[in-house]
């Protein structure tokens, strides 16, 4: 699989860019623009779940793996979220490259 990386200068701090990326209120604004009323669930601790819902509760959730406060979040992708229901992903499914495993 190819790995592609791409940067860009924001001309802010980087607390101001995490506070924008992970806060409560501008989340849903910044992400408006993939799906309309989206939210994201989480305590936001290293190993916890985060839910990626859009306004009619569909989505995906993930695993928090990786938490560096202002430097860096990974999430490890489980599944999808249809109607409100988990559903884990289809481990090898070409819609999720790199999911050739169950999460731990």
């Amino acid at each position: 699989m190819e790995t592609v990386h791409y940067s860009v200068k924001i001309n802010a701090s980087k607390e101001r860019v995490w506070d924008i990326l992970w806060g409560d209120l501008t989340y849903p604004e910044w992400s408006s623009v993939f799906s309309e009323g989206s939210a994201i669930v989480t305590d936001w601790e290293k190993g916890s779940k985060v839910l990626f819902l859009s306004g009619t509760d569909d989505g995906m959730y993930s695993v928090i793996e990786k938490k560096v406060p202002n430097t860096e979040m990974t999430f490890k992708h489980l599944g999808e979220v249809r109607k409100g229901v988990e559903t884990p992903a289809n481990w090898g499914d070409a819609r999720w490259p790199g999911l050739d495993e169950p999460a731990r």
